[in-house]
């Protein structure tokens, strides 16, 4: 049988697939270009490449050219929540930034804010969340509901994730984002974040309202975020290599068991239709930062090269 699949005409049929939705994935990655520049984002400490790299995390794990708007909100949420997590850490920035964007309004001006300090980079950034949350739900696929709803949604989702962020008190000095090889890892509250404002652009509002609508969802879903939080911890701790080995070690051995736990849950087919898409994109969510959290660097850097920029003959 094998002759029938391993052939050249089934190779070149992949080759040209590959080339077609990599063609996609770079048109996306010139809209995210000027996404990031015309909301002046560099002004916040967030280059290029971060923003490729957040890209490139959706687009590994949400592929298919069918599904450009679950990706591309992925992507451009991982950014924002990355730059609004810096805001949270401080009492008196986040209490103010969350009020400020509670009340609503955009910030209009010049784009050029890198001179800005204090509350006016804050207005800058909740006019950039404003523009972000209006533009996901102009995208968001629609399935019986109207836009503006939807845009109370994503404001509802990314409010309680502030509030969580600024309320935390697990040690770690409120810090959401971990830098792992310039790359990001996420904790469960922003990953939690990530798969709501996924399943609401991609449609599935009833998922995204509840997250949890059965035990075996919860289940799921507290495995998956302790996970995302064992990979988050373990990043703080291994910026001292040496001192936290014997922990680290512990904490590698209790996530590999738990994401085979995760993964044998994953592969089970169950009737709820809706309960598999959550799971998968939870899935996802979870996978990205356990490659971010095992890869180095380097070998990041070349992936991101070959899959994004480099034509397959």
């Amino acid at each position: 049988r094998m002759p029938l699949v391993n052939n050249n005409t089934y190779l070149e049929l992949a080759k040209r697939d590959f080339n077609r939705c990599q063609v996609q994935h770079q048109l996306e990655w010139h809209g995210l270009q000027k996404w990031f520049t015309e909301n002046g984002l560099e002004a916040f400490g967030v280059a290029p490449r971060d923003v490729l790299r957040a890209y490139f995390l959706a687009a590994a794990c949400i592929f298919e050219p069918s599904r450009a708007t679950e990706r591309l909100a992925w992507a451009r949420a991982s950014v924002m929540a990355n730059i609004i997590s810096k805001y949270l850490r401080s009492e008196l920035s986040g209490n103010k930034m969350v009020e400020r964007f509670m009340h609503g309004g955009l910030y209009e001006g010049n784009n050029d804010v890198s001179w800005l300090k204090g509350d006016a980079k804050v207005e800058i950034l909740v006019g950039a969340l404003e523009k972000l949350i209006d533009l996901l739900a102009q995208k968001a696929l629609h399935v019986g509901e109207e836009p503006m709803h939807i845009n109370n949604l994503l404001r509802c989702v990314w409010i309680e994730w502030m509030m969580q962020e600024i309320n935390r008190d697990d040690g770690t000095n409120g810090m959401s984002v971990i830098e792992a090889g310039s790359c990001m890892v996420h904790d469960k509250q922003t990953s939690l974040l990530l798969v709501k404002i996924i399943e609401i652009c991609a449609g599935r509002i009833g998922e995204a309202s509840s997250m949890v609508n059965s035990k075996d969802n919860t289940w799921f879903i507290q495995l998956a975020s302790s996970i995302c939080d064992s990979l988050h911890h373990r990043m703080l701790l291994s910026q001292d290599t040496e001192e936290n080995k014997a922990v680290t070690s512990r904490m590698d051995k209790k996530i590999e068991v738990d994401m085979q736990e995760l993964a044998q849950n994953v592969l089970q087919t169950y009737d709820d239709i809706a309960s598999n898409n959550m799971k998968q994109t939870f899935w996802s969510v979870v996978k990205s930062c356990y490659y971010v959290a095992n890869c180095p660097s380097y070998i990041f850097h070349r992936h991101v090269s070959k899959v994004i920029f480099e034509h397959v003959f």
